[in-house]
């Protein structure tokens, strides 16, 4: 089993190093890197260079909390990964992820599930919940953000103005949206899929104004696809009233924002059945992840 890790980062060099670092050692794995353009890349330059099998993408783009510009990064990962490494596995990860199990549990577990898609997700088209409905329902524009767009988007939100269709077109199909986590870890079969379709003009002016857009572009495509047969449950799940309830492989709280992880979250996390936690950097979490890293 060969894993390529594609990794969307904008800060902490140090920390994302750290990651590159355990997740190449001892195994044949890749590590694919990109550094938000609004970030002097530099430092991670630096501190990445020497480091088998890691490589730091040359064509960066600004990404944008929220907005589309996420999906167009995660896809020029997706098309290194698939034309520079052998990877049967493709697991997207942030810069402040960090792995609960050692690099033998991993290849152990995607081993024990060669077929499984990671990507779980919820129907926003059908969905009745206003919290889910909104994702596909409401036109919203995060890239590059101004005044004007905090304001159209505010006015939208509050006046639950339902002016986007629930419902895209690809070829001769309808989508219906789907939303979950923005982290996942996909076959390469599929990852080959999510790339097929990032030349669709419709699916690009509709996600485009989406939001947030990596939380959804993905899934909305496996989900209408036969991969989504293979993800954890099947297809879509019944509605949920927080987006912690679709975890895949992650780990993470998110009481009004995702929390950090400290030292005395160890015993925590040792006990949790994810591979992976969010949210941990070089600052808060070094006791932390010099305990993860004891324990194997």
């Amino acid at each position: 089993m060969n894993i390529a890790y594609l990794v969307l980062c904008h800060r902490d060099p140090t920390h994302v190093a750290r990651l590159a670092r355990k997740l190449t050692l001892g195994t044949e794995d890749h590590v694919l890197v990109h550094v938000d353009a609004k970030t002097d890349v530099a430092p991670f330059a630096q501190l990445l260079h020497g480091i088998p099998r890691v490589s730091l993408l040359d064509e960066r783009i600004e990404v944008w909390w929220g907005g589309y510009s996420a999906v167009l990064a995660t896809q020029r990962l997706l098309e290194r990964a698939l034309h520079a490494t052998p990877a049967k596995r493709i697991v997207l990860l942030q810069g402040a992820d960090y792995p609960l199990r050692s690099n033998a549990e991993l290849h152990a577990f995607f081993a024990a599930r060669p077929d499984v898609e990671f990507i779980r997700a919820c129907n926003a088209s059908t969905s009745r919940s206003r919290y889910i409905y909104a994702k596909a329902r409401y036109p919203q524009w995060f890239d590059r953000p101004n005044l004007f767009k905090r304001v159209i988007n505010r006015l939208i939100r509050d006046a639950d103005l339902k002016c986007k269709s629930a419902q895209v077109r690809y070829g001769a199909r309808t989508l219906q949206i789907h939303w979950g986590c923005a982290q996942w870890a996909v076959t390469r079969r599929c990852a080959e899929y999510l790339l097929e379709c990032r030349n669709d003009a419709r699916l690009n002016r509709y996600f485009h104004s989406s939001f947030p857009a990596d939380e959804i572009y993905f899934h909305t495509l496996v989900h209408n696809s036969d991969f989504a047969r293979a993800t954890p449950y099947g297809g879509a799940e019944a509605d949920v009233s927080n987006v912690t309830a679709l975890r895949n492989l992650h780990y993470f709280e998110y009481p009004r924002r995702v929390r950090v992880f400290v030292a005395d979250d160890y015993a925590l996390l040792r006990e949790r059945k994810e591979l992976f936690v969010r949210k941990v950097n070089s600052e808060q979490s070094t006791g932390l992840l010099d305990r993860l890293d004891a324990s194997g």
